[in-house]
């Protein structure tokens, strides 16, 4: 049951026992008072909600009632399938060139600032204007996997370390330029709260590792 009307840009995930979410309008994620938490996952699951859990919701913006009175969940839930290879890391033979490792770090450099600058919501619907302006335009072969090797490359000057939100919005447009379709994937992970993001293309992960991806849990695909 669910109706994402009244709040579009909110998505939610279960870690373990717990729901977590992230409200992309206002850039946060956040979790639930434990009463409310189980009222919610009551109203994930079909059950029936209590009238004072199903008031609480509502007040909570995380519900919302139809016509006929019925309680609808107003927040999207994700399934996401795994993609199954990588590419980057593991690209195949070839090494990257001088000029695709400073496209990549001057792309690195842009979006950090642009993360700063602009509203999370902005910097999304930027990217997917840009990728539905794509149309097929039939990308050699080699290119995914040789823009991903100039990506891993440039990690040698630049870090990734705690830049995952700026350098995947990098890697994603430069993707997009090479005429390349991507997604932008964002997870988490509970004790202690952590939050990631990468990018994958039809089924392979692009410059992450399939094992450090899953151990969080995908909570939206842009």
């Amino acid at each position: 049951m669910s109706s994402s009307e009244d709040r579009p840009h909110l998505h939610f995930c279960r870690v373990g026992e717990r729901h977590v979410f992230l409200d992309v309008e206002r850039d946060r994620y956040f979790g639930l008072p434990d009463p409310l938490d189980v009222a919610f996952r009551k109203l994930v699951e079909g059950d029936r909600c209590e009238a004072h859990e199903a008031r609480a919701l509502v007040a909570a913006s995380l519900a919302s009632r139809d016509d006929r009175g019925t309680l609808m969940c107003a927040a999207r839930q994700l399934t996401y399938d795994w993609p199954t290879s990588e590419v980057g890391r593991t690209s195949g033979a070839g090494r990257a060139t001088l000029g695709s490792v400073s496209r990549a770090l001057c792309g690195r450099l842009v979006w950090q600032h642009r993360t700063r600058s602009r509203a999370l919501l902005e910097n999304l619907q930027s990217l997917a204007q840009a990728r539905a302006r794509l149309n097929n335009t039939g990308a050699a072969p080699d290119i995914l996997p040789s823009v991903a090797r100039a990506w891993c490359a440039s990690e040698v000057i630049h870090s990734a370390q705690g830049r995952c939100l700026p350098n995947a919005m990098a890697l994603m447009s430069a993707l997009t330029r090479a005429g390349v379709v991507s997604r932008l994937v964002f997870a988490v992970r509970l004790a202690p709260f952590s939050a990631h993001c990468w990018i994958d293309q039809e089924r392979h992960l692009v410059c992450e590792e399939i094992e450090h991806a899953r151990s969080y849990t995908p909570i939206l695909v842009w």
